[in-house]
């Protein structure tokens, strides 16, 4: 049902935009959806291969091949081959067992690579028409998935860079560039839903002192406090603000 819901939002913010930024919306789900199945995946890794970690991968996956399958065919080539290799890193992760070391030193890298290959390729694609809401829910399950990586397996390769592109940005810059969204977003949501605005502001505020806290080059499982990392909380809340952040994408462009 959560991936039928999703895919109805997605079409609906899809089908109310014009031919072009109908093209940029499915590159921008198939980011967000490539991002949420890596972040997946390390929490099935990370929480002992649970059965409801697993499925929630399998739901993921399912997304990111629906969204690749939806962007414009003509964009297929350029990003076949970093999609295909980010879906094999997943299916290989699955293959290892356990413990840590169950997963070859170099897997790590391997799967982070792929990520942010498909991420750059597809940015690059995009260019600068993003629609603002959604590329706010891409950086913030970036980050999430950053966070986690670092919280399960000790780091996450991404060199940055100087080429424009969000992925080429380390976390704090990422960190800020989403505090300035999310001061202009939250209002958008409070004005929808008393509730939900109310919840989506605690959820941010949690979320904006646990990512503060995180440092990508810094020591492996604990915060820039010296507290241990809470990747399970820390994805959760992320979920719950990115698909707001669809959502009122969609709600926003039927107006």
């Amino acid at each position: 049902m959560c991936v039928l819901r999703l895919l109805l939002i997605g079409c609906a913010l899809v089908l109310c935009l014009p031919l072009q930024a109908q093209g940029n919306v499915q590159l921008e789900l198939m980011q967000l959806h490539a991002c949420r199945s890596v972040g997946s995946f390390l929490g099935l890794r990370g929480e002992g291969l649970q059965p409801e970690h697993l499925q929630v991968l399998r739901r993921d996956t399912e997304q990111l091949r629906a969204s690749f399958a939806a962007i414009d065919p003509a964009q297929h080539e350029s990003l076949q081959q970093p999609y295909a290799r980010l879906l094999v890193s997943l299916e290989e992760g699955l293959s290892y067992g356990p413990s840590e070391d169950d997963l070859p030193w170099r897997y790590p890298e391997q799967l982070s690579r792929a990520l942010v290959d498909l991420l750059r390729a597809a940015d690059g694609l995009d260019g600068d028409r993003h629609d603002a809401l959604l590329l706010s829910a891409i950086k913030l399950e970036l980050l999430a998935t950053q966070y986690a990586a670092q919280a399960y397996l000790g780091y996450f390769e991404a060199t940055p860079g100087a080429d424009g592109s969000y992925v080429s940005q380390g976390e704090q810059q990422l960190l800020a560039e989403l505090d300035t969204s999310m001061a202009q977003l939250l209002p958008l949501m409070a004005a929808s839903a008393a509730d939900q605005g109310r919840r989506a502001s605690a959820d941010w505020r949690y979320l904006r002192m646990a990512l503060g806290d995180f440092d990508r080059a810094g020591r492996a499982r604990l915060g820039r406090s010296g507290r241990p990392l809470a990747p399970l909380m820390v994805g959760r809340h992320a979920r719950g603000m990115s698909e707001r952040l669809v959502q009122l994408a969609a709600a926003t462009e039927t107006r």
